[in-house]
Protein backbone atom coordinates (compact mmCIF):
# COMPACT_ATOMS: atom_id res chain seq x y z
CA UNK A 1 0.00 0.00 0.00
CA UNK A 2 1.11 3.58 -0.56
CA UNK A 3 2.03 5.58 2.35
CA UNK A 4 0.69 9.13 2.83
CA UNK A 5 3.32 11.00 1.09
CA UNK A 6 3.29 9.04 -1.86
CA UNK A 7 -0.29 9.15 -2.15
CA UNK A 8 0.11 12.70 -2.08
CA UNK A 9 2.49 13.63 -4.59
CA UNK A 10 0.55 11.62 -7.27
CA UNK A 11 -1.48 15.22 -6.90
CA UNK A 12 1.96 17.32 -6.69
CA UNK A 13 3.10 15.65 -9.65
CA UNK A 14 0.43 16.53 -11.86
CA UNK A 15 0.75 20.10 -10.46
CA UNK A 16 4.48 20.54 -11.00
CA UNK A 17 4.65 18.59 -14.10
CA UNK A 18 1.72 20.54 -15.98
CA UNK A 19 4.01 23.80 -15.42
CA UNK A 20 7.38 22.40 -16.59
CA UNK A 21 7.58 22.00 -20.61
CA UNK A 22 9.90 19.18 -20.57
CA UNK A 23 6.83 17.09 -18.84
CA UNK A 24 4.66 15.56 -21.57
CA UNK A 25 0.66 16.31 -22.03
CA UNK A 26 0.50 12.68 -22.25
CA UNK A 27 2.31 12.03 -18.79
CA UNK A 28 -0.18 14.32 -17.03
CA UNK A 29 -3.30 12.48 -18.66
CA UNK A 30 -1.72 9.06 -17.50
CA UNK A 31 -1.55 10.09 -13.98
CA UNK A 32 -4.82 11.71 -14.17
CA UNK A 33 -6.25 8.20 -15.19
CA UNK A 34 -5.13 6.90 -11.72
CA UNK A 35 -6.45 9.80 -9.48
CA UNK A 36 -9.38 9.37 -11.53
CA UNK A 37 -10.09 5.69 -10.92
CA UNK A 38 -9.55 6.29 -6.99
CA UNK A 39 -12.05 9.49 -6.82
CA UNK A 40 -14.42 6.24 -8.84
CA UNK A 41 -15.35 9.43 -11.06
CA UNK A 42 -16.46 8.33 -14.53
CA UNK A 43 -16.63 12.06 -16.18
CA UNK A 44 -12.97 12.69 -15.10
CA UNK A 45 -11.80 9.13 -16.95
CA UNK A 46 -14.17 9.51 -19.94
CA UNK A 47 -11.85 13.06 -20.35
CA UNK A 48 -8.79 11.74 -20.02
CA UNK A 49 -9.43 8.64 -22.41
CA UNK A 50 -10.94 11.46 -24.78
CA UNK A 51 -7.92 13.32 -24.92
CA UNK A 52 -5.32 10.11 -25.12
CA UNK A 53 -7.40 7.97 -27.87
CA UNK A 54 -9.29 10.85 -29.70
CA UNK A 55 -12.94 11.72 -29.63
CA UNK A 56 -15.78 10.27 -32.35
CA UNK A 57 -18.83 12.85 -31.51
CA UNK A 58 -19.25 16.15 -31.56
CA UNK A 59 -21.14 15.63 -28.62
CA UNK A 60 -18.81 14.46 -26.84
CA UNK A 61 -16.10 17.35 -27.29
CA UNK A 62 -14.86 19.36 -24.35
CA UNK A 63 -15.72 23.09 -25.46
CA UNK A 64 -12.29 24.05 -25.49
CA UNK A 65 -11.83 21.02 -28.67
CA UNK A 66 -14.89 22.61 -30.22
CA UNK A 67 -16.24 24.75 -33.26
CA UNK A 68 -13.20 26.95 -33.14
CA UNK A 69 -13.46 29.32 -35.92
CA UNK A 70 -10.20 29.33 -38.66
CA UNK A 71 -8.92 31.38 -41.35
CA UNK A 72 -10.09 29.43 -44.72
CA UNK A 73 -7.70 30.04 -47.99
CA UNK A 74 -9.41 29.94 -51.39
CA UNK A 75 -7.75 30.02 -55.14
CA UNK A 76 -9.81 31.67 -57.58
CA UNK A 77 -9.46 31.45 -61.26
CA UNK A 78 -10.13 33.49 -63.86
CA UNK A 79 -10.52 34.43 -68.00
CA UNK A 80 -6.94 33.47 -69.78
CA UNK A 81 -5.71 31.26 -66.76
CA UNK A 82 -5.41 34.05 -64.43
CA UNK A 83 -5.54 32.61 -60.51
CA UNK A 84 -5.33 34.30 -57.19
CA UNK A 85 -4.68 33.24 -53.63
CA UNK A 86 -7.63 35.02 -51.13
CA UNK A 87 -8.60 34.94 -47.63
CA UNK A 88 -12.41 33.91 -47.48
CA UNK A 89 -15.01 35.43 -45.22
CA UNK A 90 -18.59 34.25 -44.40
CA UNK A 91 -20.45 37.76 -44.36
CA UNK A 92 -23.85 37.48 -45.30
CA UNK A 93 -23.56 33.36 -45.68
CA UNK A 94 -26.64 31.53 -43.51
CA UNK A 95 -25.50 30.73 -39.76
CA UNK A 96 -25.10 27.44 -39.77
CA UNK A 97 -23.44 27.37 -43.20
CA UNK A 98 -20.72 29.88 -42.14
CA UNK A 99 -20.57 27.34 -38.49
CA UNK A 100 -19.39 24.41 -41.00
CA UNK A 101 -17.01 26.10 -43.86
CA UNK A 102 -14.98 28.62 -41.12
CA UNK A 103 -14.84 26.48 -38.29
CA UNK A 104 -12.95 23.31 -37.16
CA UNK A 105 -12.72 20.92 -33.97
CA UNK A 106 -10.44 19.01 -32.98
CA UNK A 107 -10.85 14.92 -32.86
CA UNK A 108 -7.51 14.07 -32.63
CA UNK A 109 -5.66 12.25 -29.70
CA UNK A 110 -3.22 14.64 -27.22
CA UNK A 111 -0.12 12.69 -29.01
CA UNK A 112 -1.24 13.09 -32.65
CA UNK A 113 -2.14 17.42 -31.70
CA UNK A 114 1.50 17.58 -30.35
CA UNK A 115 3.07 15.87 -33.60
CA UNK A 116 0.90 18.66 -35.53
CA UNK A 117 2.48 21.56 -33.94
CA UNK A 118 5.98 20.33 -35.16
CA UNK A 119 5.37 20.53 -38.87
CA UNK A 120 6.60 23.45 -41.03
CA UNK A 121 3.73 24.81 -42.37
CA UNK A 122 0.43 24.89 -40.60
CA UNK A 123 -1.82 22.03 -41.61
CA UNK A 124 -4.94 22.35 -43.30
CA UNK A 125 -8.27 20.91 -44.05
CA UNK A 126 -10.39 21.09 -47.95
CA UNK A 127 -13.42 22.12 -48.22
CA UNK A 128 -15.46 19.18 -49.94
CA UNK A 129 -16.47 20.12 -54.22
CA UNK A 130 -20.00 21.09 -53.02
CA UNK A 131 -19.50 23.34 -50.78
CA UNK A 132 -17.04 25.37 -53.34
CA UNK A 133 -20.11 25.24 -55.92
CA UNK A 134 -22.29 26.40 -53.45
CA UNK A 135 -19.95 29.28 -51.79
CA UNK A 136 -19.97 30.16 -55.95
CA UNK A 137 -23.39 30.56 -56.04
CA UNK A 138 -23.63 32.45 -52.80
CA UNK A 139 -21.21 34.52 -54.12
CA UNK A 140 -23.24 35.26 -57.31
CA UNK A 141 -25.48 36.54 -54.80
CA UNK A 142 -23.08 39.08 -53.74
CA UNK A 143 -22.92 37.08 -50.35
CA UNK A 144 -19.11 36.19 -48.88
CA UNK A 145 -15.72 37.43 -50.16
CA UNK A 146 -16.13 38.01 -53.98
CA UNK A 147 -13.92 38.39 -57.09
CA UNK A 148 -14.58 40.19 -59.80
CA UNK A 149 -15.03 37.82 -62.74
CA UNK A 150 -13.65 34.99 -60.93
CA UNK A 151 -15.04 31.46 -59.59
CA UNK A 152 -13.95 30.00 -56.62
CA UNK A 153 -11.83 26.57 -57.74
CA UNK A 154 -10.91 25.34 -54.06
CA UNK A 155 -10.32 26.24 -50.60
CA UNK A 156 -9.00 24.81 -47.36
CA UNK A 157 -9.60 25.80 -43.68
CA UNK A 158 -5.84 26.56 -42.26
CA UNK A 159 -5.64 24.85 -38.80
CA UNK A 160 -3.10 27.23 -37.24
CA UNK A 161 -0.31 25.52 -35.16
CA UNK A 162 -0.93 28.08 -32.64
CA UNK A 163 -4.21 27.02 -32.28
CA UNK A 164 -3.23 23.47 -31.88
CA UNK A 165 -1.05 24.30 -28.99
CA UNK A 166 -3.77 26.73 -27.80
CA UNK A 167 -6.15 23.46 -27.58
CA UNK A 168 -2.83 21.43 -25.68
CA UNK A 169 -2.26 23.91 -23.09
CA UNK A 170 -6.09 24.44 -22.33
CA UNK A 171 -5.81 20.36 -21.87
CA UNK A 172 -2.71 21.16 -19.43
CA UNK A 173 -4.36 23.92 -17.44
CA UNK A 174 -7.72 21.63 -17.20
CA UNK A 175 -5.11 19.04 -15.59
CA UNK A 176 -3.85 21.55 -13.27
CA UNK A 177 -6.98 22.93 -12.33
CA UNK A 178 -8.51 19.93 -11.49
CA UNK A 179 -5.41 18.58 -9.58
CA UNK A 180 -5.45 21.98 -7.59
CA UNK A 181 -8.99 22.01 -6.16
CA UNK A 182 -8.79 18.04 -5.71
CA UNK A 183 -5.45 18.90 -3.44
CA UNK A 184 -7.44 22.14 -2.01
CA UNK A 185 -11.22 19.47 -1.70
CA UNK A 186 -8.92 16.46 0.43
CA UNK A 187 -5.41 16.44 0.38
CA UNK A 188 -5.73 12.34 0.44
CA UNK A 189 -8.02 12.81 -2.91
CA UNK A 190 -6.73 10.58 -5.70
CA UNK A 191 -5.09 8.20 -3.44
CA UNK A 192 -5.67 4.37 -2.74
CA UNK A 193 -8.75 4.03 -0.02
CA UNK A 194 -8.92 7.96 -0.68
CA UNK A 195 -12.29 9.88 -0.72
CA UNK A 196 -14.75 9.16 -3.49
CA UNK A 197 -17.22 11.05 -5.32
CA UNK A 198 -19.43 9.51 -2.82
CA UNK A 199 -18.11 12.44 -0.39
CA UNK A 200 -19.33 16.13 -0.79
CA UNK A 201 -16.37 18.04 -1.68
CA UNK A 202 -15.14 15.94 -4.32
CA UNK A 203 -18.74 15.20 -5.80
CA UNK A 204 -18.12 19.32 -5.94
CA UNK A 205 -14.93 19.76 -7.23
CA UNK A 206 -15.85 16.67 -9.95
CA UNK A 207 -19.10 18.46 -11.26
CA UNK A 208 -17.55 21.88 -11.43
CA UNK A 209 -14.69 20.17 -13.85
CA UNK A 210 -17.45 18.68 -15.71
CA UNK A 211 -19.36 21.93 -15.99
CA UNK A 212 -16.39 23.70 -16.56
CA UNK A 213 -14.87 21.65 -19.50
CA UNK A 214 -17.90 20.92 -21.25
CA UNK A 215 -20.14 23.91 -20.91
CA UNK A 216 -24.14 24.03 -21.22
CA UNK A 217 -25.99 20.72 -21.69
CA UNK A 218 -23.57 18.55 -20.12
CA UNK A 219 -24.61 15.69 -17.82
CA UNK A 220 -23.51 15.55 -14.70
CA UNK A 221 -23.34 12.65 -11.86
CA UNK A 222 -23.90 13.29 -8.36
CA UNK A 223 -22.40 12.39 -5.31
CA UNK A 224 -23.36 11.56 -1.73
CA UNK A 225 -25.07 7.88 -3.05
CA UNK A 226 -26.98 10.01 -5.47
CA UNK A 227 -27.29 8.74 -8.79
CA UNK A 228 -28.74 11.78 -11.17
CA UNK A 229 -27.94 12.52 -14.83
CA UNK A 230 -29.38 16.28 -15.36
CA UNK A 231 -28.82 18.57 -18.22
CA UNK A 232 -30.25 22.37 -17.50
CA UNK A 233 -30.36 24.82 -20.83
CA UNK A 234 -29.50 28.81 -20.26
CA UNK A 235 -32.99 30.61 -19.16
CA UNK A 236 -34.84 27.39 -19.57
CA UNK A 237 -37.25 27.25 -16.15
CA UNK A 238 -38.75 23.70 -16.92
CA UNK A 239 -35.14 22.19 -17.79
CA UNK A 240 -34.20 24.38 -14.23
CA UNK A 241 -37.19 22.85 -12.49
CA UNK A 242 -36.96 19.02 -14.20
CA UNK A 243 -33.12 19.03 -13.05
CA UNK A 244 -34.16 20.05 -9.55
CA UNK A 245 -36.73 17.38 -9.05
CA UNK A 246 -34.37 15.09 -10.04
CA UNK A 247 -31.91 15.86 -7.57
CA UNK A 248 -34.63 15.41 -4.73
CA UNK A 249 -36.34 18.77 -4.29
CA UNK A 250 -39.71 18.37 -2.64
CA UNK A 251 -43.06 20.32 -4.37
CA UNK A 252 -42.70 23.12 -1.26
CA UNK A 253 -38.58 23.69 -3.03
CA UNK A 254 -39.96 23.31 -6.64
CA UNK A 255 -42.64 25.65 -6.20
CA UNK A 256 -39.97 28.21 -4.84
CA UNK A 257 -37.32 27.48 -7.43
CA UNK A 258 -39.92 27.92 -10.09
CA UNK A 259 -40.88 31.74 -8.34
CA UNK A 260 -37.41 32.75 -8.15
CA UNK A 261 -36.76 32.35 -11.31
CA UNK A 262 -39.40 34.21 -12.85
CA UNK A 263 -38.33 36.78 -10.81
CA UNK A 264 -37.36 40.53 -12.68
CA UNK A 265 -33.73 39.81 -13.77
CA UNK A 266 -32.24 42.25 -11.41
CA UNK A 267 -33.41 39.84 -8.81
CA UNK A 268 -33.21 36.64 -10.33
CA UNK A 269 -30.24 35.60 -9.36
CA UNK A 270 -30.24 36.72 -5.63
CA UNK A 271 -33.81 34.98 -5.36
CA UNK A 272 -32.26 31.67 -7.09
CA UNK A 273 -29.06 31.32 -5.03
CA UNK A 274 -31.18 31.99 -1.97
CA UNK A 275 -33.13 29.26 -3.07
CA UNK A 276 -30.17 26.57 -3.11
CA UNK A 277 -28.75 27.91 0.69
CA UNK A 278 -32.10 27.33 1.62
CA UNK A 279 -31.76 23.64 0.69
CA UNK A 280 -28.25 22.91 2.20
CA UNK A 281 -29.13 24.80 5.34
CA UNK A 282 -32.00 21.44 5.63
CA UNK A 283 -34.76 24.11 5.25
CA UNK A 284 -36.52 22.77 2.12
CA UNK A 285 -37.27 18.52 2.25
CA UNK A 286 -35.77 16.33 -0.14
CA UNK A 287 -37.46 13.25 -1.99
CA UNK A 288 -33.85 11.36 -2.35
CA UNK A 289 -31.65 10.12 0.34
CA UNK A 290 -28.86 12.91 -0.71
CA UNK A 291 -27.69 15.17 2.42
CA UNK A 292 -29.12 18.88 2.14
CA UNK A 293 -25.22 20.25 2.01
CA UNK A 294 -24.80 17.96 -1.08
CA UNK A 295 -28.21 18.79 -2.56
CA UNK A 296 -27.57 22.63 -2.18
CA UNK A 297 -23.93 22.74 -3.73
CA UNK A 298 -25.82 20.55 -6.82
CA UNK A 299 -28.28 22.97 -6.76
CA UNK A 300 -26.19 26.03 -7.06
CA UNK A 301 -24.29 24.35 -9.91
CA UNK A 302 -27.44 23.55 -11.65
CA UNK A 303 -28.59 27.39 -11.45
CA UNK A 304 -25.34 28.50 -12.69
CA UNK A 305 -25.65 26.61 -15.60
CA UNK A 306 -29.07 28.17 -15.68
CA UNK A 307 -28.28 31.87 -15.44
CA UNK A 308 -24.92 30.96 -18.28
CA UNK A 309 -22.59 31.68 -15.23
CA UNK A 310 -20.61 28.36 -16.00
Amino acid sequence: MLCQDERVNLLEEIITGATDDHVSTSNLLRKATVVAHYLKATEVTDWVKGELNGYKTVESLPKYRHNSITPVMGIWAGWGGTSTNQILGPYGLPEDAAEVLFHVSFFQPISELEELTKLPEDPSQPWEPWQVVQYNKWNAEGKGTWMEGMNLLNARRVVTRASIRGVIDNIRNTALDLALNLHTADENAGTLNGPTVADTPIATTVNNFTMNVYGHGANFAFGDNATLKSKVTVNDVESLLAAAQELGLAEDGIAELRQAAGAPEAERSSRLKAVAKRVGAGALSLTNAVTAEVAGSQLDLLIQQFLDQV
